[in-house]
C-alpha cells in the first residue's frame, strides 16, 4: 500500500493537536496553534500548517475547534489517599458548598445515620468555622458533641474540619475511643474540655489520632476501587502531576502496587505522583525519632522511582493552622495567643532545636524535606534552618516550606538567597479570607499568602490546592491569586495579586523544579512530556472573575487521554 504522506510512518507523530490556542508557558510565555506528540512526548510546536506537514498515515488528530491547550496542572500540595477517601460513598460532605449552619450539618448527619447500620461510623468533613452561621455570630462558640448527640446516640460521628487539623466527634465516638475526663492530651494535641473538665467533642491537632487510630484501613482491593472512582477529582480539572504530601508506608505501598498492576494490565496511570513520606502514626505529625528510625530500615530517598511515581522526600508538620489559632505567629490571635510549633519540646526553644535537628538529619541523608509552616514564626525558624544547612553543605536537595500564610520580609530574603521555595495555596484565601478579616482585620488578611511580594523578591512560588482541604480546582486558585477575592466577595490585599503569567506558571512550569523535572514537564515545548489540559475558554482573554467557570474538556498524560467530557474526540 502506498503511503501518500511526506513523513514515513515510523517518524510520524502519534497525535496532532491543532486549530486552537496553545499557551506554551515557555520562557517567553509564547502562544502557538498546534502540537505534535510522539511516544508520550512533544515532538513539535507551531502553527497548524507547520504541524500538519508532519502528519503520517498512523497520525490521529484532536481538533481543538478554537479551544485552549495549556500544560497539565502540577498541583504541588495534595493528599491522594486522604482525598479519595474523603468522598462518597463512605464520606459525608459538610463543606461550605453544602453547609452554612449547624442545622445544615445536622440534616446531613440525620440522613447518614438513617442509612447506616447500628454502631457504624459516620465519617465526614470539610466544615469551615468561617462560614457556619452560629460560629460566625459568636466567635467564642465552637462545635460540640451536643450538636449531634441527639440525632446520633448510637453511631459514632467523626467530622474533620477542612484542614484536617481539627475534628468534632459525638459522645458515641468518645466512648468508642475511650476518651473521657481522665484521658490525657496526647503530645502536641488537645482534647478540648468544658469548665467541668469534660471533653466537648472537639479534638485538635494530634488529638485526632485518638479517633483515626481505631478506625479500620481499607484493603488494597477496596482502596483501588475508591481510587478509580474518585481520582477524577484530579483528572477532571486537568491535573496531571501532584506532590502527595502526607504519605505513610500504607499509602506508598498502595501506590506501588497500583502502579505495578496498571502496568501489567496495560492501563495508563492517570497522574504523576511525587510522594512526600510522613513518618507518623496519623496524617499530622513527623518527629526526629520517627524519621531516624525510618532511615535505619528504609534506604529509599529523594528521586527513587521514575517519572510517574517517585519519592520526593520527607514531610513534617511544624505548626498548626490560623483558624484554630495553632499556627505559630508573631501576630496575636483575637484571644491574645500566638500558637506554637507542634514538635516535641517543653518550650519554644526546645521545639526550634527539634526542628533544626530534623533539617540537619534529612540534609545529611540526602533527602528533601518539606515543612508545614503557616505562621510567620514557624516559617522564619524553618527557613533559617534550611539556609544554615545549605550554607554549610550546598547540596541540591531543594528543601521547602509549605503554606506560608504569613511570611516575614527577612524570611523572603533568605528564601531568595538560598533558593528555598514555597508551595502555597491561593484557593484557601477564597475560603478563609472572610474569617481572617473578621478575626484579625483587613490589613492582616490582605497580607495572608503574600505571593506577589515573594515573587518580586526572587522567591520560587508554587501553587496547589491542599486537596481535600479544598477542592483540587486550580481554576479557583488561579482566579483567587489574581483577584484576591474571598467566598464572601471581600478583596484581600490587591498589592499581593499576581498577573496571569505569574499565576499560571505557579501551577504548571515552576513546580516541576521541585520534582527535579524542570527539563521534562510543565511547559509545551519539544522534548517535554505530552501532559495537557484542554480548556473551553481562552485564559488570556477571559475576565479573571470568570476563570473558575472555564470548562475543562480533556486531560492528557504522556500523550494518553485520562479524562474527557465528550465534547472533543480524537480521530
Amino acid at each position: 500500500m502506498t503511503n501518500n504522506y511526506a513523513v514515513p510512518d515510523a517518524l510520524a507523530p502519534d497525535l496532532i493537536i491543532t486549530n486552537g490556542k496553545v499557551i506554551t508557558v515557555d520562557k517567553e510565555f509564547s502562544f502557538a496553534e498546534a502540537v505534535a506528540v510522539k511516544d508520550g512526548k512533544i515532538a513539535a510546536v507551531g502553527s497548524s500548517d507547520e504541524i500538519e506537514a508532519l502528519r503520517g498515515a498512523p497520525t490521529k488528530t484532536l481538533h481543538l475547534d478554537g479551544k485552549t491547550l495549556i500544560p497539565g496542572i502540577n498541583d504541588s500540595h495534595i493528599y491522594i489517599t486522604l482525598g479519595i477517601n474523603s468522598m462518597p460513598p463512605g464520606f459525608f460532605d459538610v463543606s461550605p458548598a453544602v453547609v452554612s449552619s449547624i442545622d445544615d450539618m445536622r440534616e446531613i448527619i440525620k440522613k447518614a445515620v438513617a442509612g447506616a447500620k447500628p454502631g457504624q461510623w459516620i465519617n465526614g468533613g470539610g466544615w469551615n468555622q468561617g462560614v457556619i452561621k452560629e460560629l460566625v455570630e459568636d466567635l467564642s462558640r465552637s462545635l460540640c458533641k451536643e450538636d449531634f448527640d441527639d440525632i446520633s446516640p448510637d453511631n459514632p460521628i467523626f467530622l474533620t474540619e477542612f484542614s484536617y487539623h481539627t475534628g468534632i466527634v459525638n459522645s458515641a465516638a468518645l466512648k468508642a475511643a475511650g476518651i473521657d475526663r481522665d484521658t490525657p492530651d496526647p503530645e502536641d494535641g488537645t482534647i478540648v474540655r468544658d469548665a467541668d473538665g469534660e471533653p466537648t467533642g472537639l479534638l485538635m491537632e494530634k488529638a485526632t489520632t485518638l479517633i483515626t487510630n481505631i478506625q479500620p484501613q481499607p484493603s488494597y482491593e477496596e482502596l483501588r476501587e475508591i481510587f478509580e472512582l474518585n481520582i477524577t477529582e484530579l483528572t477532571k480539572y486537568g491535573v496531571t502531576s501532584v506532590t502527595s504530601a502526607n504519605d505513610r508506608p500504607y499509602d506508598i505501598s498502595f501506590y506501588s502496587n497500583l502502579y505495578r498492576d496498571y502496568a501489567a494490565e496495560g492501563k495508563p496511570f492517570p497522574v504523576r505522583i511525587s510522594s512526600l513520606m510522613l513518618w507518623a502514626e496519623s496524617y499530622i505529625g513527623g518527629d526526629y525519632d520517627s524519621i531516624e528510625e525510618a532511615f535505619n530500615w528504609v534506604g529509599t530517598t529523594t528521586g527513587f522511582g521514575d517519572d510517574f511515581l517517585r519519592i520526593a522526600g520527607v514531610k513534617v508538620f511544624a505548626d498548626g493552622i490560623p483558624p484554630q489559632k495553632t499556627a505559630w505567629s508573631s501576630i496575636p490571635y483575637e484571644d491574645g495567643t500566638h500558637g506554637s510549633l507542634i514538635l516535641a519540646g517543653k518550650d519554644d526553644e526546645e521545639k526550634v532545636a527539634h526542628l533544626n535537628k530534623i533539617v540537619d538529619f534529612c540534609h545529611a541523608h540526602g533527602c528533601q524535606v518539606g515543612f508545614h509552616t503557616c505562621g510567620d514564626l514557624a516559617v522564619k525558624e524553618t527557613v533559617k534552618a534550611m539556609a544554615r544547612v545549605k550554607e554549610a553543605d550546598p547540596k541540591d536537595l531543594r528543601h521547602y516550606v509549605i503554606h506560608g500564610d504569613w511570611v516575614m520580609s527577612e524570611s523572603m530574603e533568605l528564601m531568595a538567597k538560598y533558593d528555598i521555595p514555597i508551595t502555597t495555596q491561593s484557593e484557601l484565601l477564597y475560603y478563609i479570607g472572610d474569617d481572617t478579616t473578621k478575626r484579625l482585620g483587613s490589613e492582616i488578611a490582605g497580607n495572608q499568602w503574600p505571593l506577589k511580594e515573594m515573587i518580586d523578591k526572587g522567591v520560587r512560588v508554587y501553587n496547589g490546592s491542599d486537596w481535600p482541604a479544598a477542592p483540587a480546582d486550580w481554576r479557583r486558585g488561579l482566579q483567587t491569586s489574581i483577584t484576591r477575592k474571598t467566598i464572601g466577595g471581600i478583596v484581600c490585599g490587591t498589592h499581593q495579586a499576581l498577573n496571569m503569567e505569574e499565576a499560571l506558571r505557579a501551577y504548571t512550569k515552576d513546580p516541576a523544579w521541585l520534582d527535579y523535572m524542570e527539563d521534562r514537564k510543565g511547559s509545551i515545548e519539544a522534548g517535554m512530556y505530552a501532559d495537557f489540559a484542554v480548556l473551553g475558554e481562552d485564559l488570556i482573554e477571559i475576565d479573571p472573575d470568570d476563570i473558575e467557570s472555564i470548562p475543562v474538556h480533556m486531560s492528557i498524560v504522556g500523550g494518553k487521554v485520562v479524562y474527557d467530557d465528550g465534547v472533543l474526540q480524537i480521530k
